[in-house]
């Protein structure tokens, strides 16, 4: 299924960004 891989790919790029943020960036 084509339709969900991107938005799938997306999300985990995202989260593997976010991630590696410190928590002070992430809750402002």
């Amino acid at each position: 299924m084509v339709v969900w891989q991107q938005p799938m790919d997306l999300a985990v790029a995202v989260y593997a960004a976010t991630k590696s943020w410190p928590k002070e960036e992430l809750y402002g």
